[in-house]
């Protein structure tokens, strides 16, 4: 039978290990978003048109710093497709697969907008290393209820690409999209590739326009 001290020191031990979790999480997309940043700053040394663009990934550099450091959430309206937007935007200018953002309907979901760009980022910069140098990455917002952002890849397929951190990215979003009270639903793409589905259910959805 378990003594209390046992309890305790068992108790004390699965917290210590998700604070360990949730750093490695957040030191993983902050490694994402400054070899982001890098390749930026590589790309404006040809073409000045990205400038904006540098602003905004170290504004959201300082951002998830912050967010990390206060270590709560700020539950707001986010508007979805703007944020796609951005993030399509990019990943197209950095990578080397073609990335698109698929044209239709708007949507808003109340979640924390730094934890949300996180698991979209994670999502697209999972399937853009999937894609390879010649795929393709759709991008797709559908505002019925529920509403859902699929991003789709034309690679070999989930499981069949090297390891690295495709893994520890996929569980990153897990976690945050489970904390958010949204699923990450993986599945194979269409008609190769596979397709990460975020759902929100319906009491995190603003509607159906923004």
């Amino acid at each position: 039978m378990e003594t209390v001290p046992e309890r305790r020191a068992a108790t004390g031990r699965r917290s210590e290990d998700r604070t360990v979790q949730a750093l490695w999480g957040v030191l993983h997309d902050l490694g994402h978003e400054i070899t982001t940043l890098a390749y930026l700053v590589e790309s404006e040394l040809k073409d000045v048109a990205g400038v904006e663009l540098i602003g905004e990934q170290v504004s959201r550099l300082r951002t998830l710093v912050s967010h990390a450091l206060a270590a709560e959430t700020h539950e707001e309206i986010v508007p979805l497709r703007p944020l796609l937007a951005q993030l399509v935007k990019l990943a197209d200018r950095v990578s080397e697969p073609s990335v698109v953002l698929v044209d239709g309907a708007a949507a808003a979901v109340r979640a924390d907008g730094t934890v949300l760009w996180r698991i979209l980022a994670n999502v697209l910069g999972n399937a853009v290393r999937a894609a390879g140098p010649d795929g393709h990455v759709r991008v797709e917002l559908t505002a019925n209820s529920p509403v859902t952002v699929s991003i789709t890849d034309d690679g070999p397929g989930f499981g069949r690409i090297p390891p690295g951190t495709a893994s520890l990215g996929l569980v990153t979003v897990a976690h945050l999209a489970e904390a958010s009270g949204a699923q990450a639903l993986v599945g194979p793409g269409e008609p190769e590739g596979t397709c990460v589905r975020i759902v929100f259910p319906r009491h995190l959805s603003e509607g159906e326009h923004e």
